[in-house]
């Protein structure tokens, strides 16, 4: 197991943790039911990472089922593959140059309201090979703006901090430092702060993190949808993320990033546990739309009679 766990980057922000990377194939709703689990290196990426969960499931594949997953796993690789397969994709993907003109060129009388409620648009473009969805959602604009504005707040506060320090002749806080022993590091700070009012330091930093991309994305497919359906289905892998709340906060198995070869046991013991019950709710209609704690709580006490 050593060799699969990794001081990587981490969404809980703490990189020398060691973790090892889980990855799952699901059914789509209404179904939902998980079909296949990976448990790879910490470090691997996430195209690497598709490859060797979708060559799990690959091969009990209905002719034209449709692949959908994230951005983070959309390469030409992959999505050859999946063609080649005889299947069809829905991804999301990266924006690039064209895709900023199409959106530049944005007009709400030309492109289709698809969502009057969020103010949301598409614009569908056909190619030899693919179809592209772009979707601008001005509730989206609002959110992205928001969080920017969040992130330049904060960078100026952590600007402001290490002025001070400066400004008093301390060391900046530990945070903004190398915390070890073997690195032997000098810092010479400097921040862009002198002569600027706070109004304008976030003028600044607004500047930075603001790209224009705020409300916009595209969906890429090989299958040619209604754009409307495509975003409906594309939504629906939220049911994936669903599972890993089940894992964690249902079935209780904690904590997901481990790296020590019985907590990866409890791993597959815990999506085979949640297996079973997304089999109860499929086969079982009256529940359907129970809780995962109750029908666990349920089969427990009814393998212990």
């Amino acid at each position: 197991m050593n060799d699969l766990a990794k001081c990587v980057h981490s969404r809980d922000h703490r990189p020398d943790k060691r973790q090892v990377t889980l990855g799952v194939a699901q059914l789509a709703p209404p179904w939902s039911v998980p079909v296949a689990m990976t448990v790879e290196q910490g470090n691997i990426n996430d195209q690497e990472h598709f490859r060797r969960t979708y060559d799990q499931v690959r091969n009990v594949l209905k002719d034209g089922s449709l692949i959908v997953f994230d951005k983070g796993a959309n390469d030409k690789r992959n999505l050859e593959s999946i063609v080649l397969d005889s299947n069809d994709y829905l991804t999301s993907k990266k924006l690039n140059s064209s895709d900023d003109a199409v959106f530049q060129a944005f007009d709400a009388n030309a492109w289709e309201l698809v969502d009057e409620e969020d103010g949301v648009y598409v614009s569908k473009r056909v190619f030899p090979s693919r179809v592209n969805y772009y979707f601008f959602s001005e509730k989206l604009k609002e959110e992205h703006l928001a969080s920017r504005r969040r992130k330049a707040e904060r960078l100026l506060q952590e600007a402001r901090v290490i002025q001070d320090s400066l400004d008093d002749g301390r060391e900046p806080p530990k945070r903004f430092r190398i915390d070890n022993p073997l690195v032997d590091v000098r810092y010479e700070y400097q921040t862009k702060l002198v002569g600027m009012d706070e109004e304008a330091a976030l003028r600044f930093l607004l500047d930075e993190v603001v790209d224009g991309d705020e409300g916009c994305f595209v969906l890429t497919s090989s299958r040619d949808m209604v754009a409307t359906e495509a975003l409906k289905i594309y939504r629906s892998k939220d049911s994936v993320e669903k599972l890993f709340h089940s894992l964690k906060s249902e079935i209780e198995v904690r904590p997901l990033r481990v790296w020590s070869t019985n907590a990866v046991y409890d791993e597959f013991e815990g999506f085979i546990a949640q297996l079973m019950i997304s089999l109860t709710r499929y086969f079982v209609s009256p529940v359907k739309g129970v809780s995962t704690m109750f029908i666990s709580n349920s089969l427990q006490k009814l393998m212990a009679c």
